[in-house]
C-alpha cells in the first residue's frame, strides 16, 4: 500500500468533474450487468481508487467535493441500496446461469456494492460530507447495522469458516484440502477445474462471502466516523444510531467474535518449517499481526463505543439498563497496555466500565414521548420491497438482455471500460507488499514467466526452482492457452501426438515409419479440422435460422403497431364527438349524462403482466333517472364505467361496472397521466342546507384507479 504514493493520478480535476456531474447517473434494476451498468461501474471505481490516492498521498478530498456539490451523494447512497437488494433477492435466483454464462460480469455486479461502501467510508470521514448526506444518513447506519448482523448471524452459524480467502490466499498450499496432496496431484487438480464449469459457481460463492466480509470490515469504519461527528448532526441521526439500532451493543458481540482475525499456516525462515501464525484483516488486506500493536478494526469498535457511551453529551441519550450493562462490561477483557499505550483515552472508558459494574440499573428503558423517531427512506420504501414476481421478471430481464447470446466480441467491448482500471500497473500500487514465497520477507521482484511468485534476491529463486519449475511451466500455458484461445485445439491435439523420445526410441530399432506416423498424424489433423469446419457451420446456419425469426417476428410486432397509430390518428380530434355517435349506435342507457373518455395506456404495473401493455379507453357515464333496484341506483344518477377501446368513433367495451353507491358523486373526471378521479359530490333536485351560506357542493377525496385482472375497476 505504500507504493500508491508513487501512483500517477488517473484522472484529473476537470475529468473527474465532467464524470460525477454528466456521467454518474440512476442505475434501474434492469440495467445491472448491462453494457451501461459496466460502464458506470467502471467510472464510479476510477473515482474510488483516485479518492484512495489522494487519501494515501495526503492530497485534497477533491472527489468527495464534488460529488456534494453535484448533489450525487444522495444518489450514490440509493443506488447502495439498489446494487444490495439485487444482490439479496434476485441474485440467489439467477446465479447459477449467470455464472456459467460470464462469470467476470457476474462478479463486477457482486463487487460493485463494496466499491460504493468504500467510496462512503472515504467520505464520511468528513464531516462535511455527513452533513450533506442529510436524512440519507440515517440509512446509510441502517445499511451498515444489517451487514453486520448479517455477518454475525452467518459467523455464528459458521464458526469453523476462519476467512481462508484474502490477498495471501496462494493457488497452492493455503486451502486445508490441499495440504496432504502432491505437487502433480495439485497441477492435475488445477487443470480439472479449468475445464469444468461448475468450479466457477464454487469460486463465485467465496468471492460472494470475502465480498460481504469485505462490506462488513468497512462498515465498522463507517460507523464510527459518524459516532466522531454525532454532535454536530441533527437529534434524529444521534438516536437511531443509539438507541433504535443500538450500535454499542452490536459492536460487544462483533468484538467477541474477532472475525478480522485468522490463523495460517507460513514458512519460517528461522525454523525453516511452517508454522502457525496470527493475521489480522486491515486495510483490506491480511497481515501478519505485529506485537504490541492493537488490531486497527478493534480499536475502531472501542473508539465508537467511547464516542456513544463517554461523550458528555451523547451520554445523557444513551440510557443504561441492566441488559446494557451486561454487554458492555463485556469488553474489559480486551483492554490492554498496548491498547492504553496507543490510545491513551481507553483508560477513560475502562474506568467508566468498572464504575458502571457497581452501580444497579433497571431493566427497561424509559419512554419519553416528545422524541420524533427518523423513519428511514430508503430501506421503508416500497422499490426495494420487490414481490416474488417482480423479481423473476426482473431476473429474467437480465439474463436474456445482457447474459444469453453473448459472444467474446460482445463481451470484450462491454468490458474494455474496466479493463482500463483494473490492469495490473494500477492494481498493484494497492495491494499489500509481496513478500518472497521462500523466505517470507518482503519481495521486489517476480516470476517473469507465470508472474505467481515473487523474490526478494536471486539466490532464493534459485533455491525455489526445482520446487516451482512445474508450477510455472502449468501456469504459463494457462495464460498462454487463454490468451490465444487454443485451449479446444490443445485438448484435441493431445490424443494424437506422439513423444519425442518415444518417436527416437521406436526409429532407431527400425520399428517406426517417421513419414507414415506424419501421414496419419496429417489425417487426423484433417478430420479434426473438417469437423470442427462442419461445427461451425451449423452453429453459423442456426444462428441465422434463429435470428431470421426474430428478425420475422420483429417485423409483424412493427406492423401491428404501425396500424394502432394509424387507427389512432385517423380518429376524431374530439373524442366526444366520436363518443355521441357511438351512443346512438349502441346505447347503453336511456339518458347517459357528463360522459368522459380517456383514451390512455393502462401501466404495467396496474395489469400485472410482463412486458405487455394493453391499450384500454376508460368511458365514465351517469344513467339519469334509472329506478331503483335493490343496492342500485338510489343516487338518481348514478355513475358507471365501461372498459373498451374507441376505434373508428365506436367504443367497442367488455366489462361495465358501478364506480359509486353514495347519494352525491356525480360527473367524475380522470387525469389520465396519474389516474386520479374526482368527483362532483353534489346532486340536483336534492336539499342543499349549505345554500343558505351562499354555497352549494363540493369536490371528492381523489381516487387512484388501478385496473384488475379481470379487467375490473
Amino acid at each position: 500500500m505504500q507504493k500508491a504514493k508513487y501512483l500517477n493520478d488517473l484522472m484529473t480535476q476537470y475529468e473527474s468533474e465532467e464524470i460525477i456531474s454528466k456521467k454518474i447517473k440512476e442505475i434501474s434494476f434492469e440495467k445491472i450487468g448491462s453494457a451501461e451498468f459496466i460502464q458506470h461501474h467502471a467510472y464510479l471505481s476510477k473515482l474510488n481508487m483516485q479518492e484512495m490516492k489522494n487519501i494515501l498521498t495526503g492530497g485534497e478530498d477533491i472527489i468527495m467535493t464534488q460529488f456534494i456539490d453535484h448533489d450525487k451523494l444522495k444518489l450514490l447512497i440509493k443506488e447502495l441500496y439498489t446494487i444490495n437488494t439485487f444482490k439479496e433477492k434476485v441474485y440467489p435466483t439467477i446465479k447459477d446461469k449467470i455464472i456459467i454464462l460470464s462469470s467476470i460480469k457476474t462478479y463486477f455486479i457482486l463487487y460493485h456494492e463494496a466499491v460504493i461502501v468504500n467510496l462512503l467510508e472515504n467520505f464520511l470521514y468528513s464531516i462535511t460530507a455527513c452533513q450533506a448526506s442529510e436524512d440519507y444518513l440515517v440509512d446509510v447506519i441502517e445499511y451498515c447495522y444489517k451487514m453486520i448482523s448479517k455477518y454475525i448471524s452467518y459467523k455464528m452459524k459458521n464458526p469453523n469458516d476462519t476467512q481462508n480467502y484474502g490477498n495471501n490466499s496462494s493457488l497452492f498450499g493455503n486451502s486445508t484440502e490441499e495440504e496432504g496432496l502432491s505437487l502433480e496431484e495439485k497441477i492435475k487438480k488445477i487443470n480439472e477445474q479449468v475445464k469444468d464449469k461448475t468450479n466457477d459457481i464454487k469460486e463465485m460463492e467465496e468471492k460472494y462471502k470475502e465480498i460481504e466480509f469485505q462490506i462488513a470490515m468497512s462498515c465498522i469504519n463507517i460507523l464510527r466516523y459518524i459516532s466522531d461527528h454525532l454532535e454536530q448532526l441533527p437529534f434524529p441521526v444521534r438516536h437511531h444510531m443509539m438507541n433504535v439500532k443500538d450500535v454499542p451493543v452490536l459492536f460487544v458481540t462483533l468484538m467477541e467474535l474477532r472475525p478480522w482475525r485468522r490463523k495460517v499456516m507460513k514458512y519460517n525462515d528461522k525454523t525453516k518449517k511452517k508454522e502457525e501464525i496470527e493475521e489480522i484483516y486491515e486495510n483490506n488486506n491480511w497481515t501478519s499481526l505485529m506485537e504490541h500493536k492493537y488490531p486497527k478494526l478493534e480499536a475502531q469498535i472501542l473508539i465508537t463505543i467511547y464516542n456513544l457511551v463517554m461523550n458528555q453529551d451523547n451520554n445523557k441519550k444513551y440510557e443504561i439498563t441492566e441488559y446494557r450493562q451486561n454487554q458492555l462490561l463485556r469488553l474489559r477483557k480486551y483492554f490492554t497496555e498496548d491498547l492504553y499505550d496507543q490510545i491513551p483515552q481507553m483508560m477513560n472508558l475502562y474506568r467508566s466500565l468498572e464504575n458502571m459494574s457497581l452501580m444497579t440499573y433497571g431493566n427497561t428503558l424509559t419512554v419519553n414521548p416528545f422524541i420524533v423517531e427518523m423513519v428511514p427512506i430508503l430501506s421503508g420504501n416500497k422499490i426495494f420491497k420487490l414481490t416474488d414476481e417482480q423479481i423473476k421478471q426482473i431476473g429474467n430481464y437480465v439474463v436474456n438482455n445482457h447474459f444469453e447470446n453473448l459472444s467474446r466480441e460482445k463481451l470484450a467491448k462491454e468490458l474494455e471500460p474496466v479493463n482500463e482500471i483494473y490492469n495490473l500497473d494500477n492494481i498493484e500500487y494497492f495491494m499489500e507488499d509481496p513478500v518472497c514465497a521462500q523466505c517470507g520477507k518482503l519481495a521486489n521482484s517476480r516470476c517473469s514467466r507465470c508472474k505467481s511468485e515473487w523474490y526478494c534476491s536471486k539466490e532464493c529463486q534459485i533455491k525455489r526452482w526445482k520446487e516451482h519449475k512445474t508450477v510455472c511451466k502449468t501456469l504459463a500455458a494457462l495464460f498462454k492457452e487463454n490468451e490465444n484461445d487454443l485451449s479446444k485445439k490443445k485438448i484435441e491435439f493431445n490424443h494424437i501426438k506422439v513423444s519425442g523420445d518415444q518417436i527416437s526410441q521406436e526409429a532407431s530399432s527400425g520399428e517406426l515409419d517417421i513419414n507414415k506416423v506424419k501421414e496419419e498424424n496429417d489425417k487426423k489433423m484433417k478430420k479434426i479440422y473438417v469437423e470442427e469446419i462442419k461445427e461451425k457451420k451449423e452453429k453459423k446456419e442456426k444462428k441465422e435460422k434463429k435470428e431470421k425469426k426474430e428478425k420475422k417476428s420483429q417485423k409483424t410486432e412493427n406492423k401491428i403497431d404501425q396500424k394502432d397509430k394509424k387507427e389512432h390518428q385517423e380518429k376524431s380530434e374530439d373524442d366526444h364527438i366520436g363518443l355521441w355517435k357511438c351512443w346512438k349506435e349502441h346505447p347503453v342507457s336511456p339518458i347517459p349524462g357528463c360522459p368522459q373518455i380517456s383514451l390512455m395506456g393502462w401501466s404495467v404495473a396496474a395489469l400485472r403482466t410482463n412486458f405487455y401493455i394493453k391499450e384500454l379507453g376508460l368511458l365514465i357515464y351517469c344513467e339519469q333517472f334509472q329506478p331503483i333496484d335493490g343496492y342500485l341506483h338510489h343516487n338518481i344518477h348514478s355513475t358507471y364505467y365501461r372498459l373498451g377501446v374507441l376505434k373508428n368513433n365506436k367504443f367497442i367495451s367488455n366489462s361495465i361496472g358501478m364506480i359509486d353507491y353514495g347519494f352525491d358523486f356525480y360527473a367524475p373526471q380522470v387525469f389520465a397521466n396519474e389516474n386520479i378521479l374526482i368527483a362532483w359530490m353534489d346532486m340536483w333536485d336534492r336539499n342543499k342546507p349549505s345554500e343558505i351560506y351562499g354555497f352549494a357542493g363540493q369536490l371528492t377525496i381523489p381516487r387512484r384507479i388501478e385496473i384488475k385482472e379481470d379487467e375490473t375497476l
